[in-house]
C-alpha cells in the first residue's frame, strides 16, 4: 500500500463540508495572491532604491570628474606660467 503525499490545504479541503469549501478556497487564493503581491512590491521598491542610488552615484561621479578637470586645468596653467617664467 502506498500513501499519496498531500498538502495541508488538500487535507483540510477533504475534511470540511462542501458548503464551506468555496469560501476557504477563496481565502486561500486571496492569501496566496496577497503574499505574491507583497513580494512583488518589495522587489519593486528594492529596484527603485537601487536605481536611485545609481543615479546619485552617477551625479557624484560627474561632479568628481568636473572637479578633477578644473584641478588639472589649473595645474596645466600653473605649469605653463612657470615654464614661461623660466624661459626668460
Amino acid at each position: 500500500m502506498t500513501a499519496m503525499p498531500i498538502t495541508t490545504r488538500d487535507y483540510e479541503l477533504r475534511r470540511t463540508p462542501e458548503s464551506v469549501v468555496p469560501s476557504e478556497l477563496n481565502e486561500i487564493k486571496v492569501k496566496e495572491t496577497s503574499e505574491m503581491l507583497l513580494h512583488e512590491e518589495l522587489a519593486k521598491a528594492r529596484i527603485q532604491e537601487l536605481e536611485e542610488s545609481f543615479r546619485e552615484a552617477r551625479i557624484r561621479g560627474s561632479v568628481r570628474s568636473a572637479r578633477a578637470a578644473r584641478r588639472w586645468s589649473k595645474l596645466a596653467q600653473w605649469a605653463s606660467e612657470r615654464a614661461h617664467r623660466h624661459q626668460h
